[in-house]
């Protein structure tokens, strides 16, 4: 249901890009990689690319210099909830529906 506290904020013309961006799958789809390509895609064997297992945000915080292990936990963590919040507003562009207004019909007997 899109009544939630974040509707708030949208004018009537976002919430019917958004309504209008749920009737395209394909384009939401391809939206959605290219804000998540960077951190769920890196260090991934793909055919045809030369694997580099040290192109990952998780190698990269696990061997940065200087670090301690609290801070590559905080980070990962960070990291983590940043991703979670990403999908949770995906999921939330979700509950964008255009609704449609049914017209009542009268019978004409009456």
């Amino acid at each position: 249901m899109k009544e939630t506290i974040k509707v708030a904020s949208l004018t009537g013309e976002e919430v019917a890009l958004l309504e209008s961006l749920n009737e395209q799958p394909v384009l939401l789809e391809a939206i959605k990689k290219i804000m998540l390509v960077g951190i769920q895609s890196n260090g991934v064997a793909k055919a045809g690319i030369e694997y580099n297992p040290m192109y990952n945000w998780a190698i990269q915080i696990a061997t940065a210099k200087n670090v301690s292990n609290e801070q590559v936990g905080e980070t990962t963590r960070a990291v983590a909830e940043g991703i979670n919040a990403l999908q949770m507003a995906f999921n939330e562009i979700l509950l964008f529906k255009k609704t449609e207004i049914k017209e009542v019909k009268t019978n004409p007997a009456l």
